[in-house]
Formats: C-alpha cells, structure tokens, sequence
C-alpha cells in the first residue's frame, strides 16, 4: 500500500487544482488529501415506515428479516422494511439512523430504488452505517449524509451525481465516475476517497483542476485512503 502511495500520511495538496473553483457559490478551502489506511465496520439492524390506507393492499413484498434493507415507493410515498434502527423520515426517502449504543456500527445490505434525494440522518453522531457489498441505489441522484458516517465504498451508487456531507462519508474513485459536486455543510466534515494506487489519486486532482468534480467547502473535507490491500 505505501509502495502505491508513498509514505503514510504524505499530504498531496490541491491548491493549484482549487484555484479554478467558483467562489460565487460557497468559499473554497484549500483542500489536502492526507493518505492513510482504510477501515471496516460491523453493526446491526429494526423497523418500517407508516403508510397510508389507500395504499397498504398494494405494498411490495419486503424482507422481514437480516441485514437486507429495502426502500421502495408505494405511490407518492416511500417503505422500507424492518431492520433493527433504520426508520423513514414522514415516507420519505430519508432514513433516520437510531443511536446504537451496543457498538456505533449497523452493517446492511441496501437496495434503494427512487428518484431525488437519499439521505440518512443520523441521531449519534459516532455512529457508522456501512453497505455491504452487493449493496445498489437506482435512480436518485443525490445522496446525504447528517450528523453521523456512511461507508458507501462496496455500493453501486448507480446514477449518484450529487453528494453532500454534514458529517462524514467514505467512497472510493470509482464510485466517483458519475459524480460532479461534492459539498461539506459542515467546517467538520468529512469526505474520504478510497484510491487503489497514485494513478486515481492523479487522475482524481487532474478531475478538480479542469472542473469536472466541483468541491465546495469552507474547511478542508477531502481525505485520501490506500485500497485495503492494495501494494
């Protein structure tokens, strides 16, 4: 991995690549990416969403049971099914994360399908929420993060082009392909980008410096990290 990378911790500054940035939108820090090793997480799963009378006879069949989390529209709303501290936020596609207090971590496997905005709200902000593999979002374009972490780096994100952190998210650079505008609302937020080797850790500042990745700041949210194994 440091064979890859260069020495842990080495900062790779953007400065250059940031100075191309608009600044009629939100003030641009000056963004470092500091490589270190990447991390897993483990957790847990409970519930379901209200929905309406007129709709309830006609609801997808959903998993009861595991760490599969489903979210689907029933009409002009959204369900999930019941998985052990995930609930929808009035039938939106908005998940609120309830506080685990066993070990911070929920581990599921997300099958998301809608439009718009997805977001998980988390009530503890120590919490992590971690996809697993297999995990796949079809159809939104945005994706949200409140208050806690999301480790979205074995997701299919599918059509995600909009992302936007007021805590923290972990991704890789693949996933970052259909992805143009990455926002922190937050001085303390977070964006970690997993990269297998220098090349997509190029490619990524080369992204920043012609525009086609647009970041907007006021702190310094990019955090560079080494592919598990890689090297």
């Amino acid at each position: 991995m440091q064979e890859l990378l260069g020495k842990s911790n080495k900062e790779f500054s953007l400065e250059k690549a940031l100075k191309r940035r608009h600044d009629n939108i939100l003030p641009l820090a000056i963004l470092s990416l500091s490589v270190s090793a990447c991390g897993g997480g483990g957790g847990g799963s409970n519930n379901t969403s209200n929905t309406n009378n007129q709709t309830s006879n006609t609801l997808p069949e959903l998993p009861v049971a595991g760490n599969a989390l489903v979210l689907t529209r029933s009409g002009s709303n959204y369900i999930t099914n019941a998985v052990d501290g995930f609930t929808l936020i009035n039938d939106e596609s908005r998940y609120s994360v309830a506080n685990d207090t066993r070990d911070n971590l929920y581990e599921v496997n997300l099958t998301a399908e809608g439009a718009g905005l997805l977001e998980f709200v988390f009530e503890d902000s120590r919490d992590t929420v971690v996809l697993l593999n297999g995990s796949t979002v079809a159809g939104f374009t945005q994706l949200k993060v409140t208050n806690g972490t999301l480790d979205a780096t074995k997701a299919d994100l599918g059509l995600v082009d909009y992302i936007s952190v007021a805590s923290s998210i972990k991704i890789n650079y693949t996933q970052l392909s259909n992805v143009s505008t990455l926002i922190a609302n937050s001085v303390s937020s977070e964006i970690e980008i997993v990269v297998k080797n220098t090349s997509e850790m190029d490619q990524l500042t080369s992204r920043v410096a012609n525009g086609t990745i647009q970041i907007f700041s006021e702190a310094s949210p990019l955090k560079l990290s080494a592919e598990s194994g890689s090297g």
